[in-house]
C-alpha cells in the first residue's frame, strides 16, 4: 500500500508497481493548478507507455463514492 502524493504515486506508477488503485470520490470541489493530482510526476507523451486499469468494483455511499480498479494486464 502507498499513501502519498502526486510526485511519490508517479515514481511507483513509473516503475510498474501498482497492481491495484483505490480512490474515494468526494462531492466537493477544491480545483487550483496547485493541487495535488494522483500522478504529479513527468507523464507519459507515448500512449504506448500508458497504465492501464479496469474498474472492478463502485460502491456508492451517502457523502462519498469508493472506486477499486485493477491493473490490465
Amino acid at each position: 500500500m502507498v499513501e502519498g502524493g502526486g510526485f511519490l504515486n508517479w515514481h511507483v506508477f513509473n516503475q510498474g508497481l501498482v497492481d491495484e488503485i483505490i480512490l474515494m470520490q468526494l462531492p466537493i470541489i477544491i480545483g487550483g493548478a496547485d493541487n495535488i493530482t494522483l500522478a504529479d510526476g513527468e507523464g507519459y507523451h507515448d500512449l504506448a507507455f500508458v497504465k492501464k486499469y479496469k474498474v472492478v468494483e463502485v460502491k456508492r455511499r451517502e457523502n462519498y463514492t469508493l472506486m477499486r480498479y485493477k491493473k490490465v494486464v
